[in-house]
C-alpha cells in the first residue's frame, strides 16, 4: 500500500504499521521496534527462526547505521543508487510482489551513496520516499513528523532534471532499471546502454536496435 502511495495509485497519508509483526514475540518487537521486525521479516522472506535474535540483531544495526549517515552532511552523495532503488521497488513491489528483492536495492543504495539528508532539499525527500515503504517509523522520523511524508515519487524525481530512469530489457530476457545523464542519454541512447555491462556483454560486435514496449524500452538483436 505505501509502494502505492508513492506511485500516485492510492491517496496520500500517513499509514501507521501495526504494534506487532507475525511470528516475532512482543517482548523482542517491544526491544527492537517495529521497524527492525520488518526489515528482519523481509530479510527472511518472512520464515524467521523461531529464535529470531540474531536477525533482528542485524536489523537493527543496519537501521541505527541508516541514523548514524542522516545526521551528517556530505557533498559526496550519489542521487542515481537511490533513484534506480525507487524504480526497481516499484517493479519488484508493484508486478513481483518480492519485497526481499526491492528491500535489497535500497539497502544497495545505501551502501554506496551513504543517505547523509541532514541538510535536507531534493537528496532527503528521494531517500525517505525509498526507505518509507520498508521503515515508516524512521522515515517519520526523519521527515519530523509523519505529516511531512507527503511524498509523491513521481514529483521527486522531477527534481532531477539531469537524470533520467531507463526501463529496458536485453531480448527477452527481464526488465532492468538503470539511471543514465539525461542528455547523454538522448543524445546517444545506444552509446549510452552500452555503458552497461550486461548490454555490453549481450551485444558484443553485433549491432541492435531498440524497440518501445510494455513501458520501456527492448534492445533487440540484428
Amino acid at each position: 500500500m505505501r509502494t502505492r502511495q508513492l506511485w500516485g495509485l492510492s491517496p496520500l497519508g500517513w499509514l501507521a504499521p501495526g504494534r506487532s509483526q507475525p511470528g516475532i514475540p512482543e517482548d523482542l518487537a517491544a526491544e527492537f521496534g517495529i521497524d527492525a521486525c520488518r526489515i528482519a521479516l523481509i530479510s527472511e522472506g518472512a520464515q524467521l527462526p523461531a529464535e529470531p535474535l540474531n536477525q533482528l540483531e542485524a536489523a537493527f544495526k543496519w537501521l541505527a547505521r541508516i541514523f548514524r549517515d542522516s545526521q551528517q552532511n556530505g557533498d559526496a552523495h550519489k542521487p542515481e543508487p537511490w533513484l534506480e532503488a525507487a524504480a526497481q521497488s516499484r517493479d519488484h513491489l508493484l508486478c513481483r510482489s518480492d519485497l526481499r528483492a526491492a528491500l535489497m536495492s535500497v539497502k544497495h543504495a545505501a551502501k554506496v551513496s551513504p543517505p547523509q539528508i541532514k541538510a535536507g532539499g531534493r537528496f532527503k525527500r528521494l531517500v525517505l520516499a525509498c526507505l518509507y515503504p520498508f521503515v515508516p517509523v524512521l522515515a517519520a522520523q526523519l521527515a519530523g513528523s509523519p505529516d511531512n511524508l507527503m511524498l509523491s515519487l513521481p514529483q521527486i524525481v522531477e527534481e532531477f532534471p539531469e537524470y533520467l530512469c531507463v526501463r529496458f530489457a536485453i531480448a527477452d530476457s527481464g526488465w532492468q532499471n538503470r539511471v543514465f545523464n539525461a542528455g547523454h542519454f538522448k543524445n546517444d541512447p545506444k552509446k549510452s546502454l552500452l555503458e552497461v555491462k550486461a548490454v555490453a556483454r549481450a551485444a558484443g560486435k553485433r549491432d541492435f536496435f531498440i524497440q518501445n514496449a510494455d513501458g520501456g524500452l527492448r534492445i533487440c538483436f540484428s
